[in-house]
């Protein structure tokens, strides 16, 4: 990685726009994880709420979170792709505004991608 900045595991790719209410439940389950190697990136398809101040509320207290910003409206799909361009990590999750991590789930993932030698891991139902 180019600049001295140090790829993390995991980034955990959070799209939003507009939902600065969700976001706080959300980004809170990405922060909460038990398992250390993972940046949050949190992209900002150019929020008229207080989503920018919600993310920088979360920043103070953990050096994890990342902040973007297109500074134009896109669309769902063109702010998700400007999102994972800004992505540091070896590996990808995307986590919706509107959705949550078990504090455990990196740590598992982790283990089965290392164990058996994964290239990619999908799951298509969660609870």
């Amino acid at each position: 990685m180019s600049c001295g900045v140090e790829m993390p595991f995991f980034s955990i790719v959070m799209p939003t726009r507009n939902r600065a209410s969700l976001l706080k439940s959300s980004l809170k389950t990405a922060v909460d994880q038990s398992f250390d190697d993972y940046e949050v990136l949190v992209c900002d398809n150019n929020s008229k709420d207080d989503t920018r101040e919600v993310v920088e509320a979360f920043m103070s207290q953990s050096s994890r979170i990342r902040y973007v910003n297109p500074e134009r409206d896109l669309s769902m799909w063109d702010n998700w792709d400007f999102a994972l361009k800004h992505a540091r990590g070896r590996f990808i999750i995307y986590l919706s505004d509107d959705d949550g991590l078990l504090l455990d789930c990196l740590s598992y993932a982790h283990d089965l991608i290392s164990k058996f030698e994964l290239k990619l891991l999908v799951w298509t139902f969660a609870i």
